[in-house]
């Protein structure tokens, strides 16, 4: 679905980071767990994430897709980000394009 994610092994390898992801349309939270190069993902959200993502399923499609812009989507308040916009792009850098 729309979490389908590809890890890149040699860059996760030492990261260790939960986001969380509210899709506000779906009324949906998803957790995104990546650990030693492993991505596990649940469909609620856990407590504590380094990262929090509230948005739109087809706005984050478009940003993971590169469609969109994720800075243009904060700037027209389509993305929200608790937790930092360089710890998500770090975050954002560990998947593969699919």
């Amino acid at each position: 679905g729309s979490m389908a994610v590809n890890l890149v092994p040699e860059k996760s390898a030492n990261y260790h980071k939960k986001a969380v992801f509210h899709f506000t349309d779906l009324g949906e939270s998803w957790t995104v767990f990546i650990r030693r190069g492993v991505v596990e993902i649940q469909p609620r959200a856990l407590e504590n994430p380094d990262l929090t993502i509230t948005t739109t399923s087809m706005v984050w499609k478009e940003v993971v897709a590169k469609i969109r812009s994720p800075l243009a989507a904060i700037a027209t308040g389509k993305l929200k980000i608790d937790g930092g916009l360089s710890e998500f792009k770090t975050f954002m850098d560990m998947f593969k394009e699919t």
